[in-house]
């Protein structure tokens, strides 16, 4: 699994999966998209949960879910009060980013429709949690997606979260597997508890 997925996925999926299945056997690796693709590829891995887009030619693209962005600021900064916000008016945010390397950054900027030289970028980090504590900090604001609202924002009284009106999914999770993999059926059975893992936010 990807960073941005695992902490905010595991926490549901797993409950559900050892109530269902007490006798299966997971070896959960974490990493960034490009490293779980070649591991896919190579067979050193059944199968990785990516978000989507990202480049996965050749791979079978079983997908779960999709959300949107959320921007998140501080409460008392403009637009913070409105139930939705669009790209036009971030333009002069200054927008904290995840580093080179992770998919969600190429994502948000492809939602908010910028590019990195016009995205105003002076910090940037490894993890969403970071990119909170920023925006804690007023160091800036930034976009999570929707699963991590909960855990990241919730013991927060002085973030706002606002959606992002643009077109979307902003993006699309997904089981990524080779098309000769022999045990479809248990990728099914995840997908299925993956779906009822995330019930609680069917739009």
């Amino acid at each position: 699994m990807i960073p941005t997925v695992a902490p905010y996925i595991l926490p549901k999926l797993l409950p559900v999966l050892n109530q269902r299945y007490p006798e299966a056997q997971l070896d959960i690796v974490e990493s960034q998209s490009d490293i779980l693709v070649d591991r896919v590829r190579q067979g050193d891995l059944d199968t990785a949960i990516l978000a989507l887009p990202f480049p996965c030619d050749g791979l079978l693209t079983l997908k779960f879910w999709q959300e949107d962005f959320y921007w998140i600021t501080l409460k008392g900064n403009q637009y913070s009060q409105q139930q939705e916000v669009t790209s036009d008016e971030l333009k002069n945010c200054n927008l904290l980013l995840l580093k080179e390397g992770h998919c969600l950054k190429d994502q948000v900027l492809s939602a908010c429709n910028r590019t990195e030289q016009t995205a105003q970028q002076h910090f940037s980090a490894t993890s969403l949690n970071t990119l909170i504590q920023m925006v804690l900090g007023d160091l800036g604001t930034t976009l999570i997606p929707e699963m991590a609202i909960e855990q990241l924002t919730s013991q927060h009284k002085t973030l706002s979260v606002v959606h992002l009106n643009e077109p979307g999914p902003h993006r699309q999770l997904a089981f990524i597997l080779r098309p000769n993999f022999t045990r479809l059926s248990s990728i099914e059975a995840l997908i299925s508890i993956c779906k009822d893992a995330f019930s609680q936010y069917a739009k």
